[in-house]
């Protein structure tokens, strides 16, 4: 098995659930608490044993996990502060436990106060205690406490549902990012209810069902997202200063995670998730009409595939350092070197690539090795600055755990967090700009057809985002 196929059957679970997420995930008002506090599955067995579960999970995998004593300490004042604030429960004391020891001891002294917790818990609900569902409080503590807002908790009946979605996709048909205020739009996908009701990329949602968002955890928005064919959403968004109110109905539609044209000598390949057949789709269209250059829109790649995003840059770079994936577990950290095209073809034709602020992950990793080695000529706006790769965990009771596992590196090591900065940087509000630009890359060639092709397309595909009201 070649590296990046090793690779693939490593982060295929990983690439189809983030692809899930950005898709279906729309805010709920439901707090993880209420699937805590009357859990009709648990079962009453020896409480943390999903918690040292979680504990290794963290120490070994999550990019950003502290030591154990931080998570577990994490857990023990959810529990005591939240959970258990009611008179007569356990109260310990939370500056301890006190030791001059360190490393093992002290993890074992703050195990020891979450046994108490527990116990007195116990005690305190009689035959309403419910372990398994204490358990699960106390890990999306732990998670919680990466202070990371890619990494969540995900309860049972919503990973059940996940998992359970046929090959159609079920959902509102946007992507949402967490911010203070609320959930900003990333991406509205084509043919979707979201992208019919209006919603559009940038605006930021501030309530739903009449609740506010301001603030969410990526678990409690979570915990409800998924309903029944027919069910509606009332959501209230900010488009700049205005408010606006969106009623979207849940139906079954299918995602299209790319689509490939080519017309007046140029191909086009606007992508929204870096998936199997993209490349091969890119060759085809080139080599069969003739054309003259190739634009790569990705402003609404908000995720997508480590094997794919190689594998474009086999088609488009010749034998060129791609970039780098750091791991917390160093054993894991990996450089990246592209191949080039296969002996015959003939695709060395100039390339635009248009990103947006959403474009993020693999496709910001491409962009940016695409540009570095003036391979292509980027335009549109600086990227998303999301380099994060998360890995999923499923657990024995049922629930499962999402970590940023590694951070992707651009040529020479270049970091993507800041974002990809494109050559010809864009105003949304001036699309026009591209008809001023007359740039050439080491590919060579007059990219003047190549803009004009990337100008309509930005003026006539992405209308929403050159409204003067954003």
């Amino acid at each position: 098995m070649n590296e990046i196929a090793q690779d693939e059957v490593k982060s295929a679970m990983t690439d189809a659930f983030a692809l899930l997420f950005f898709v279906l995930v729309a805010a709920a008002p439901v707090a993880l608490r209420a699937d805590v506090t009357a859990n009709p599955e648990g079962d009453g067995s020896a409480p943390l044993a999903l918690v040292d579960e979680t504990l290794s999970f963290l120490k070994r995998y999550a990019l950003t996990a502290p030591d154990e004593k931080s998570l577990l300490r994490a857990g023990v004042v959810r529990l005591c502060t939240e959970q258990m604030d009611r008179p007569g429960c356990y109260r310990p004391d939370l500056d301890g436990p006190k030791t001059t020891h360190s490393g093992p001891d002290r993890v074992r002294a703050w195990r020891g106060v979450l046994e108490s917790v527990v116990a007195a818990e116990k005690r305190l609900r009689g035959d309403k205690f419910d372990a398994l569902a204490l358990e699960r409080y106390v890990m999306d503590a732990m998670v919680s406490a990466l202070n990371d807002a890619q990494s969540f908790y995900i309860a049972p009946a919503v990973y059940r549902k996940i998992t359970s979605i046929p090959g159609d996709f079920i959902g509102f048909g946007f992507a949402p990012r967490s911010e203070p205020a609320g959930l900003r739009v990333a991406a509205v996908y084509k043919d979707s209810p979201a992208c019919e009701t209006g919603l559009r990329s940038g605006d930021l949602i501030t309530f739903v069902n009449g609740q506010s968002v301001g603030g969410y955890r990526r678990s409690m928005a979570l915990a409800a997202i998924w309903g029944a064919d027919g069910e509606r959403i009332a959501l209230t968004a900010k488009r700049g200063a205005a408010e606006r109110s969106f009623e979207i109905v849940y139906r079954p539609w299918t995602f299209k995670p790319y689509t490939v044209t080519a017309s007046g000598g140029v191909a086009t390949a606007q992508i929204s998730h870096l998936t199997d057949g993209l490349t091969s789709a890119v060759a085809r269209a080139i080599s069969e009409s003739n054309a003259g250059g190739l634009i790569l829109d990705m402003r609404q790649a908000v995720t997508g595939s480590q094997g794919e995003a190689l594998r474009l840059g086999d088609l488009l770079l010749p034998e060129a350092d791609f970039g780098m994936r750091r791991s917390a577990d160093t054993l894991t950290q990996r450089r990246w070197k592209t191949k080039g095209a296969s002996p015959g073809e003939n695709l060395a034709v100039p390339v635009v690539v248009i990103l947006s602020e959403n474009t993020a992950g693999w496709a910001e990793l491409l962009a940016g090795a695409l540009g570095h080695h003036q391979r292509a000529l980027v335009i549109g706006q600086k990227s998303a600055g999301r380099p994060e790769i998360q890995l999923i965990r499923p657990f024995s009771d049922g629930s499962a755990v999402q970590v940023t596992s590694s951070r992707l590196c651009g040529p020479s090591d270049v970091e993507l967090t800041t974002g990809v900065r494109p050559h010809v940087e864009l105003s949304v509000n001036d699309p026009l700009a591209l008809a001023r630009t007359t740039l050439k890359t080491s590919a060579g060639g007059d990219f003047s057809t190549l803009l004009a092709s990337a100008q309509k397309l930005i003026v006539e595909s992405d209308k929403p985002s050159l409204d003067s009201d954003r």
